[in-house]
């Protein structure tokens, strides 16, 4: 089973609470939000219910408010790669490689 929590934490000790939940067995991935609550995502995974509940009761013993939980069916992730998005870019004149993705004036726009 995989199941994610969102999880708020103390604002201060977010980021130690992150580092520790990792130590916990059955956890394979925190991920840190920029909200003042709920701002927190761990990802687990166990072999039965008790094992997921274990987890629970570890994830709170460190601090963590579990304030929802989803078991997960699939999870789908793709790496990021940049050069993806000179792919999108519609480079009308064939000039592959030269677009600006910042959004920036170059000296060769003015």
């Amino acid at each position: 089973m995989s199941v994610l929590f969102t999880c708020t934490v103390p604002l201060a000790e977010r980021s130690a609470i992150a580092e520790r939940a990792l130590e916990v067995t059955g956890v394979t991935g925190v991920r840190e939000t920029m909200a003042s609550q709920q701002h927190g995502q761990v990802f687990v995974v166990g072999d039965s219910k008790r094992r997921i509940e274990r987890l629970t009761t570890r994830l709170a013993d460190l601090g963590l408010e579990i304030v929802r939980s989803y078991l997960l069916a699939h999870e789908r992730v793709q790496p990021w790669d940049h050069f993806h998005l000179e792919a999108l870019d519609d480079d009308p004149e064939g000039e592959e490689g030269t677009a600006d993705t910042t959004g920036f004036d170059t000296p060769d726009d003015r």
